[in-house]
């Protein structure tokens, strides 16, 4: 299972200098536990997808509804 990891040196949407660095580690956490099959990515993307969309203003990651069933 491939994440797309998109580095950014720019500005919060909200003219913040830094991302949220406690997301970071929350969601960096439950990606390992996607990799070892303990999560689902659907739940992965169901759990962050509003803080998300509140730190970034969008959310362009892979929902993981495909195939899921087969995991």
């Amino acid at each position: 299972m491939d994440f797309p990891v998109k580095k950014s040196h720019g500005e919060h949407r909200d003219g913040a200098s830094e991302y949220d660095q406690e997301l970071g580690k929350q969601m960096g956490s439950d990606a390992q536990r996607v990799a070892d099959g303990e999560m689902s990515q659907a739940e992965f993307y169901e759990k962050y997808h509003e803080r998300v969309l509140e730190e970034f203003g969008e959310d362009k990651r892979d929902p993981g509804l495909e195939g899921d069933a087969d995991e």
